[in-house]
């Protein structure tokens, strides 16, 4: 009984810490399948996948791994990555090339020397590639330098700046050039420090010159092999840019086949593409076209009262620029009419105070005769002729809705003179002008102004003012106003008592 109690305890497993992760599967798959599955990554998709798990991290970082990366490196597109030189593992060249981490505090680091191999922040950067002489001072203050300098790479980024696009002019290198005015990495500079020590403690011309000539052609290497990854990344950057734009192109081609839909959908309301207004009238239209694409009933439920909203609008603006040929000749047989003297029965007064053209082309009379042809078709003088005395009778209407208006502003303004002066009461509402009312309006205390312009006027003086300056606007209450307060009214009145202010010089005031 104790014996098989003891052997329950040893065969129970250990529990693990922690949960094994949703890529664990990824283990209990074969050797060969999981590296042909890792050889379609990119370097830095393997190198994070690397840092998921301790047992992926043994498994992809081994040197049975290393053809992995090569595969993966030779895969990208638009073209291979450059061999690594002799002392860059494939992680390390991978995290070199793709990861912008600094290599000495985790930042975010974009300068990088390919020559060096290390990549660091501004201030990392300058605490650890210093400039030759001073680092030969601490390393190699009894030595002579003639050659050292050409035993390691300098720094090759520009100081000005982090981008390199000038480099890419530099044709490769031929022979080694640098001095102690060059800056170096400091941990390497003093790695090759020791050993051309040590070289020259040994007092070997031949294994001196061996040494110089492995340390010069390693150089060279390492520094031709940083324009070649200068070149590589230009290429990968305009590849990237244009399949960039290719794929701008294909999600326009979809757009734009959304879009045709939508035009399709608004043809079975009678709206053609021609029918749209242009960008600059009306940009709004085109932005909720663009929401519309997506189609979904309920979103075009929303869209689609709005776009025939827009739709209708610019109907009806195109339908009043086809007639406005017609209305321009109109305005001016009506301009003419208004300053002669042919029209029987018709007082100056009269004349002087009709309607402006905006709000004469909404009588009857006028709104037949612009639409009795076709827009194309002009508007004879002889035409015109046969209207004008109707347009007299006409205007009785506008000018008795227009004294109607001027009477409540009186009246509003002054409540206690709601009596003429023959004693009937003012009705600002009558269809006919009233004696009453023109005694009201023709009072010498009675100015408006007019609030578009700020004149001050009388009563017929405003009407003029309106037919002539203000032709293009309808004529509405709110724009007229009475300017005089009350006491000043009051005096007007005494003084207009003894005095020839009651004379009609309308148009002067």
């Amino acid at each position: 009984m104790n014996k098989s109690r003891s052997q329950c305890v040893h065969t129970r497993k250990k529990s693990r810490r922690g949960s094994t992760g949703s890529l664990s599967g990824l283990l209990n798959v074969p050797l060969d399948i999981f590296f042909e599955i890792a050889c379609h990554l990119e370097p830095l998709d393997i190198l994070q996948l690397s840092r998921t798990s301790k047992a992926l991290r043994r498994l992809l970082l081994s040197r049975t791994s290393r053809h992995i990366w090569i595969t993966a490196r030779k895969r990208i597109a638009p073209r291979a990555l450059p061999d690594a030189p002799a002392g860059l593992s494939e992680p390390l060249y991978a995290a070199l090339v793709f990861q912008p981490t600094c290599m000495a505090c985790g930042s975010r680091a974009l300068s990088v020397d390919y020559a060096l191999q290390v990549r660091f922040c501004r201030p990392c950067w300058n605490e650890n590639v210093i400039r030759g002489k001073d680092l030969a001072k601490a390393a190699l203050e009894d030595y002579i330098l003639d050659e050292f300098f050409s035993l390691l790479p300098a720094e090759t980024r520009p100081r000005h700046t982090l981008t390199r696009k000038d480099d890419r002019s530099i044709v490769h290198v031929e022979a080694v050039k640098q001095t102690k005015t060059d800056r170096y990495y400091w941990i390497e500079f003093s790695a090759i420090a020791e050993q051309y020590r040590q070289v020259c403690e040994l007092r070997d011309e031949q294994g001196f010159g061996e040494f110089v000539v492995e340390r010069s052609a390693v150089t060279l290497a390492r520094l031709n092999f940083h324009r070649d990854l200068l070149n590589w990344e230009h290429d990968r950057m305009v590849y990237r840019h244009h399949m960039s734009g290719h794929i701008h192109y294909c999600i326009d081609l979809w757009t734009d086949a959304i879009k045709t839909r939508v035009d399709h959908r608004l043809e079975e309301y009678g709206y053609e593409v021609a029918d749209y207004p242009s960008r600059g009238v009306d940009p709004e239209f085109y932005m909720l076209r663009y929401d519309a694409r997506y189609m979904k009933p309920r979103i075009w439920q929303i869209i689609r009262p709005k776009l025939l909203e827009h739709l209708e609008a610019e109907r009806s603006r195109r339908e009043k620029a086809k007639w406005k040929k017609r209305r321009d000749l109109l305005r001016g047989y009506y301009r003419s009419f208004r300053r002669s003297d042919r029209v029987v029965g018709a007082s100056d007064i009269q004349k002087r105070t009709l309607a402006n053209f905006e709000d004469a082309s909404q009588l009857p009379c006028m709104r037949a005769l612009l639409v009795a042809q076709p827009p194309h078709v002009g508007i004879t003088e002889a035409q015109f002729a046969k209207l004008e005395p109707t347009i007299l009778t006409e205007s009785q209407v506008y000018s008795a809705r227009v004294h109607s208006d001027l009477v409540k502003l009186v009246l509003a303004r002054y409540p206690d003179r709601t009596t003429g002066t023959d004693g009937t009461d003012i009705d600002p509402y009558g269809g006919n002008i009233s004696a009453a009312q023109l005694a009201l309006l023709e009072d010498p205390t009675t100015l408006f102004r007019c609030g578009l312009c700020s004149c001050s006027m009388s009563y017929l003086g405003i009407l003029e003012h309106w037919q002539t300056v203000h032709t293009a606007t309808p004529w509405a209450s709110q724009h007229v106003q009475l300017p005089l307060a009350r006491s000043v009214s009051r005096l007007l009145t005494a003084l207009s008592q003894n005095s020839r202010l009651r004379v009609k010089t309308h148009s002067k005031l």
